[in-house]
C-alpha cells in the first residue's frame, strides 16, 4: 500500500511509503481521494519515508493540495529528505509546510 492515512485530533495525516511513481500512483490516488471525500479540515502529506518520487507522484501530490479547499488547509511535511528536496528543486515547486492561522 503506497500510503495509510490516520485521524489525529482536528487532522489527518497521509503517510507515504518508500515510493511514489507511476507504478503505485494510482492505487495512491484511489486511497487520497477517499480520504479527501471526508472533508479533513487540516490534512498533513507526510513524505519523510519517500526513497523513489519520479513526477507522476509529484503531480499527485500538487493534485491532492487543489483538492483542499478554504477554509480547510493542506501542507507537506518532508523533513530533510533529499530525494524530495532535489525533485521539487528540479520543478521548482514551493511546498506549503506550515498552517496558517484562521484568522490571517
Amino acid at each position: 500500500m503506497p500510503l495509510s492515512m490516520t485521524q489525529k485530533a482536528d487532522f489527518v495525516i497521509a503517510e507515504f511509503d518508500t515510493e511514489l511513481t507511476i507504478f503505485n500512483v494510482r492505487e495512491a490516488h484511489d486511497l487520497l481521494q477517499a480520504g479527501l471525500a471526508k472533508l479533513p479540515s487540516r490534512l498533513i502529506l507526510d513524505v519523510t519515508a519517500l526513497q523513489d518520487l519520479d513526477s507522476a507522484g509529484l503531480q499527485l501530490l500538487l493534485w491532492t493540495l487543489e483538492q483542499v479547499h478554504s477554509p480547510a488547509q493542506a501542507v507537506i511535511s518532508a523533513g530533510d529528505n533529499p530525494q524530495f528536496r532535489r525533485l521539487s528543486e528540479l520543478y521548482a515547486v514551493q511546498w506549503p509546510t506550515q498552517f496558517t492561522s484562521q484568522d490571517d
